[in-house]
């Protein structure tokens, strides 16, 4: 079964042409690793086991594409860290062991939620892409790093009980070593909530029929009609977010060509409120 035509062209626009994110990414990577880098995605593959997730086919290869790129990115910061140094070690060692390039094979999840793993087999890593809609793997890029930074971590053995006299009162020595251990973790503090350390691509965001089916939180929108035109007002508290959101609509705007006058699109910024104006006609 051939690829849909919106899959075929966005394999083109989102990973096969040198200027997309994704082979930017790739290039980094292989400046700093010093090594080739391949991966080439089964798309015929990818497409078929997360087809039922995506109306549109071409959506679910830009998800896909900016899944590699983030990965890419997300290795390129761990060994262009200092800090990392010996796990850089153990990259390269691993790397040169079973190839002469660093391989990256994509597969599908078992679940929604994304992960990466180095495999022997594979001869390189592996990246899983969740069964499920996700239009910003951009939120993944803190998960990768750290389960980059364990992928080569040993399971640890669990604690034995040491090896005591069964006389006297040394049975109570049993375990006490771990006792101790506990008391001296420093207390938990309260669950805090994470930071938001991305926002969102607006030429990656689904359209607007998709996107409005969840309710925004701390949004507001306002629409009214004058003079034969159409305001939409939008109120956020985050500035960024409105940014980004208003880079969304010009976007999907659609502009009635027969019009002489052209639709004003007016930013006004209060001290705790962002407003955007945008107006239809």
């Amino acid at each position: 079964m051939s690829l849909p035509l919106k899959a075929k062209v966005s394999i083109r626009d989102n990973w096969e042409k040198p200027e997309c994110r994704a082979q930017e990414s790739m290039k980094k990577l292989k400046d700093v690793l010093g090594l080739d880098v391949y991966c080439e995605p089964q798309w015929q593959i990818l497409v078929s086991e997360l087809g039922s997730f995506w109306e549109d086919k071409g959506e679910l290869v830009s998800s896909v594409a900016f899944f590699v790129h983030v990965w890419f990115e997300a290795l390129t910061e761990l060994l262009d860290d200092e800090a990392h140094e010996a796990w850089t070690d153990t990259v390269l060692t691993k790397v040169r062991e079973l190839t002469s390039r660093l391989n990256l094979t994509v597969e599908v999840s078992e679940n929604q939620r994304p992960s990466t793993k180095w495999s022997d087999a594979q001869l390189g890593f592996i990246l899983y892409i969740p069964k499920d809609l996700i239009h910003q793997p951009a939120q993944y890029f803190g998960l990768f790093k750290e389960q980059l930074l364990e992928c080569f971590e040993e399971n640890r053995p669990s604690k034995t009980l040491p090896i005591h006299s069964t006389t006297g009162d040394e049975w109570a020595d049993v375990g006490a070593e771990d006792r101790e251990e506990e008391l001296a973790k420093p207390p938990k503090t309260g669950d805090q909530a994470p930071a938001v350390d991305y926002l969102p691509d607006p030429n990656t965001m689904p359209k607007p029929s998709a996107l409005f089916q969840q309710a925004p939180y701390h949004l507001f929108v306002y629409t009214s009609a004058s003079n034969r035109s159409y305001k939409i007002e939008i109120e956020c508290s985050h500035s960024q977010t409105l940014e980004v959101l208003a880079e969304y609509l010009k976007r999907w705007t659609k502009t009635n060509v027969n019009r002489v006058d052209k639709a004003k699109q007016i930013w006004t910024y209060l001290q705790h409120i962002c407003c955007c104006n945008f107006e239809f006609g």
